[in-house]
């Protein structure tokens, strides 16, 4: 989910490798003969000075296009026109659902059940999830269905993505926190007998131009994560497929005791503050609702970080991203925004997954992560 916001920005610190990459490259290698996991790309891109990865889909038997691959966004949200056959003309109602981002930006959608497919830019097709229930988007904030509709058409008929704020033609949703009747469509994809439910994310490095979406797990792929971190239930199910119940959820914030530290000047806080891994999340980390004492952290009348604040996120003793905050888009912005206690959670955005290979491991309830590693060609 796009916790976009302007301002400050992350110099990471390397953190300890806890395997060497070769070793795990090595680790995550399918056996001959055993079932193959789904591989998609993902495509890096950049609008507005925002960082995050494209994957190509397709609703209702249309055309593979961009849309925002987002582990922070609890379902897919697609607009509408001649790209998803059945729904090419106007529907002149306000969905009766909505759905606001950190951005501030609003959805407006009805649920609808359709095919969804992912893939590569150049068209083919690598899963397809039979009868997926998405959010079919009928207008955006303060538009009305009639007008997001032609804004639509309009860009699609000059050559460009249906929504020109972020070059897609919606949000592809991978976070964990919905339930059986509508949640990720990435638990609604067949898998082979003997592939486990989950997913891995892979950047290649925050330099490379594709990453790659691992649809499955092995049993060789989850041993080559040493660093594990419990997810927290919510006690709903997830999606399946057909009559068949789908994995546990998971709070959007997926990992509950995650500790912040900071330090500047001789002083020092730390405090328990949930992790959301969100490749949505934009080009800084941003905590929300926390207790920061904002006079020695903060700077006068802003949400930014001072200047070099030591910061540090860790789990069980264990450092997972640790720098001094600066200025740089997806390495050193740090920010924090007051919000309910409810709302409370730290969101590093896309420098997570520049920093680690992340994986969703379903069945087991954890997330692993692992230095990032380049990808071939």
């Amino acid at each position: 989910m796009r916790d976009r916001t302007a301002g400050v920005f992350v110099r990471l610190r390397s953190v300890a490798a806890v395997v060497a990459v070769t070793v795990l490259a090595a680790a995550a290698a399918v056996r001959p003969g055993a079932a193959e996991p789904h591989d998609v790309p993902l495509y890096h891109f950049k609008a507005e000075s925002y960082r995050g990865f494209l994957i190509y889909a397709s609703v209702g038997g249309g055309p593979l296009v961009p849309f925002l691959f987002d582990t922070g966004s609890p379902a897919m949200f697609s607009t509408y026109g001649g790209w998803w056959p059945g729904y090419s003309t106007l529907i002149d109602e306000r969905g009766e659902d909505t759905i606001e981002f950190a951005s501030g930006t609003v959805y407006h959608y009805d649920p609808v059940t359709t095919p969804v497919s992912v893939g590569t830019r150049g068209g083919r097709v690598v899963a397809t999830a039979a009868a997926a229930s998405i959010g079919r988007i009928t207008n955006i904030d303060g538009q009305s269905p009639r007008r997001s509709f032609r804004v639509w058409a309009k860009n699609v008929a000059a050559g460009q993505p249906a929504l020109s704020v972020d070059g897609t033609y919606g949000n592809f949703g991978a976070a964990l926190h919905g339930d059986a009747s509508f949640g990720t469509v990435m638990t609604q994809f067949p898998l082979k007998k003997g592939l486990k439910r989950g997913f891995v994310v892979q950047s290649g490095g925050r330099d490379a131009k594709v990453g790659r979406l691992t649809i499955g797990l092995t049993e060789e792929m989850i041993a080559s994560f040493r660093l594990r971190l419990p997810m927290a239930p919510t006690g709903e199910r997830l999606p399946g497929i057909g009559t068949a119940d789908g994995p546990p959820g998971y709070l959007k914030a997926q990992v509950a005791n995650t500790v912040v530290r900071l330090a500047r000047g001789g002083r020092h806080w730390s405090g328990v503050i949930p992790t959301v891994f969100d490749t949505g999340g934009g080009d800084g980390t941003w905590a929300y609702g926390s207790s920061v004492p904002r006079d020695t952290f903060v700077k006068a009348d802003s949400n930014e970080a001072r200047t070099g604040t030591a910061f540090d996120l860790r789990y069980a003793g264990t450092s997972i991203l640790s720098y001094r905050s600066g200025n740089t888009p997806a390495r050193d912005i740090l920010g924090f925004i007051p919000a309910s206690a409810d709302d409370l959670r730290i969101n590093p955005g896309i420098l997570m997954f520049y920093t680690y290979d992340v994986m969703f491991d379903l069945d087991d309830g954890f997330i692993g992560l692992r230095p990032a590693a380049k990808l071939g060609r």
